[in-house]
């Protein structure tokens, strides 16, 4: 079931002793169960951070590593579905920041580079994930892994538009600024 909050993030990538803009807002439809929510009340949510991986030690599962446990409770508004949205996005305020640690390689609280969520659970513990990647201050290998977000980008349907299942005209642009529910993954709690 689709979690009563929804966000992104700006911006979508950032260096240890960077900050990220996270912007929760009420998902734009009514929740599965068919309950209309109250227009005017806002939902409330708890934050913690999560590095993602699918596979530990080879073995391919839900192995999610908590690196900021309980970073609090929060509440999302409910925002108007902007006209010019597809244009310059979802336009929400931000609901907190969060800085990546800076801290050196070997420290237990040291991020490394790669795939990181602020994962949201409304009062119903569904699950929202806001995707976003750390990387490394300077190149440590001679290759790179590479994060697809303008592809992730193209096919996001939110507000119901993307760039490859939208009715003509398609748009010219699309902005970064708006949830982006495929990014939620489905792990293991």
């Amino acid at each position: 079931n689709a979690s009563d909050v929804e966000g992104y993030c700006w911006p979508l990538s950032q260096v240890p002793g960077g900050t990220i803009d996270v912007k929760v807002g009420v998902r734009l439809s009514n929740p599965p169960d068919g309950v209309p929510m109250d227009p005017d009340e806002p939902v409330s949510f708890t934050v913690d951070v999560r590095r993602l991986r699918r596979m530990k030690g080879g073995v391919e599962g839900g192995y999610d590593e908590v690196k900021l446990p309980a970073l609090g409770t929060y509440r999302a508004p409910r925002y108007a579905l902007n006209a010019d949205y597809l244009e310059h996005g979802a336009g929400w305020a931000t609901t907190f920041s969060l800085t990546i640690p800076d801290l050196p390689p070997g420290d237990p609280a040291h991020w490394e580079s790669g795939l990181y969520a602020v994962l949201c659970t409304d009062t119903k513990g569904r699950d929202y994930y806001v995707s976003f990647v750390v990387r490394p201050r300077e190149a440590r290998r001679a290759f790179a892994v590479l994060a697809n977000t303008n592809t992730w980008n193209a096919y996001n349907m939110w507000g119901g538009y993307g760039k490859y299942s939208h009715t003509y005209p398609v748009p010219e642009t699309l902005p970064f600024f708006s949830p982006n529910p495929a990014l939620t993954p489905d792990v293991a709690q």
